[in-house]
């Protein structure tokens, strides 16, 4: 049996003030604690993947604990409020 995990990131920016519970460049930052199993309105767990795809068709690595907290050296996830992901499993 194979899994397939296609994965798609846009990042989002937007208004309004800063989420003030995240320090800036991951200083003193903890993720939130996570449901699981995934609940909705609850925060995802802290997942990585070796490649994620941006919307511009760029691939990077991805950890929410270094995008949450401001600490991924490959992206600058500072700008943003949101992220999408669309997986699609296959088996």
């Amino acid at each position: 049996m194979r899994f397939l995990l296609a994965l798609l990131l846009v990042a989002c920016s937007g208004g309004g003030d800063a989420d003030t519970d995240v320090p800036v460049d991951g200083v003193g930052c903890d993720y939130p604690d996570a449901a699981e199993p995934m609940a909705l309105n609850e925060p995802l767990a802290a997942y990585s993947w070796a490649q994620a795809l941006l919307a511009d068709g760029r691939t990077l690595p991805l950890d929410l604990a270094s995008a949450y907290c401001n600490s991924d050296t490959s992206y600058d996830w500072s700008p943003h409020d949101y992220m999408l992901f669309v997986s699609v499993p296959a088996w």
